[in-house]
């Protein structure tokens, strides 16, 4: 958990504005790409689309934290 919540930070530095965080369009590209690998690495499609949806969605509360955070 500690190496994914330093990517998402990591990744705060790359969006100029807390608009740049949560671009739905872009969720959804990252979405199908997991969504259409997942058979093969053996694992069932809704599963992978739940599991993601739920990386993305809690990633975008942690990253509006930081880029809110006072400096």
């Amino acid at each position: 958990m500690h190496l994914r919540a330093s990517y998402v930070r990591e990744a705060t530095r790359f969006k100029a504005t807390v608009s740049d965080i949560n671009v739905p369009s872009r969720n959804q590209q990252v979405i199908q790409g997991v969504v259409d690998n997942a058979l093969s690495v053996h694992l069932p499609q809704i599963v992978a689309k739940i599991v993601y949806e739920g990386i993305i969605n809690s990633s975008v509360i942690f990253e509006k934290c930081i880029v809110s955070a006072p400096p």
